[in-house]
């Protein structure tokens, strides 16, 4: 998996989008691709905790990451009784 300097340039230069859209994995950093894979397993939302421990950093490291998926507009987040929970924010379809 990338470096978490390697996940943050390739994520800061990309676009705010409207949310997650299964293509964009493919041009995203494998690390990102990770993290749907859990949150999806994890029916949909996954705790901060679980976070790291699925990717193997620290809660600080996997906070830094999830907040620029946030910042992106790939996933949501919100405070919940274990603390912070990403959701996966998927794109509107265009008709």
């Amino acid at each position: 998996m990338e470096t978490l300097a390697e996940i943050r340039q390739a994520l800061d230069s990309m676009p705010r989008t409207d949310g997650f859209n299964p293509m964009d994995t493919l041009r995203m950093p494998k690390a990102v691709s990770v993290i749907y894979r859990l949150i999806m397993r994890n029916r949909g939302s996954l705790p901060l905790a679980d976070l790291a421990a699925g990717t193997g950093w620290s809660e600080a490291e996997a906070r830094q990451v999830g907040d620029l998926l946030v910042e992106k507009g790939l996933i949501t987040s919100e405070n919940g009784p274990q603390g912070v929970i990403y959701r996966i924010e998927y794109a509107s379809r265009k008709r």
